[in-house]
């Protein structure tokens, strides 16, 4: 999680939400000192949605796909989202 310029953006909200299956729970998480998120989905074949907020900031929002197939835990997707401060 990055803020504009490029930056590393600790505590903003992360939440995962299954885009095919939106009755589906949610999940949230919050990014760590460097920025970083990470959720653990099943090895299967999906598509995922990301938004990230925080206060004082626009939220982005991207759709990361997992093959599956693998063994659990085996594939990692990296998604890089990008928060620009808000306009006053």
């Amino acid at each position: 999680m990055f803020r504009d310029p490029g930056l590393a953006l600790a505590d903003a909200k992360v939440v995962l939400q299954a885009k095919d299956n939106p009755k589906a729970k949610k999940r949230e998480t919050t990014t760590n000192f460097r920025g970083e998120f990470e959720f653990r989905v099943p090895a299967v074949e999906a598509v995922y949605v990301l938004k990230a907020t925080m206060k004082g900031f626009r939220a982005d929002q991207k759709e990361a796909q997992v093959a599956g197939g693998g063994v659990p835990g085996s594939e990692r997707v990296e998604v890089n989202l990008v928060l620009s401060p808000e306009s006053k």
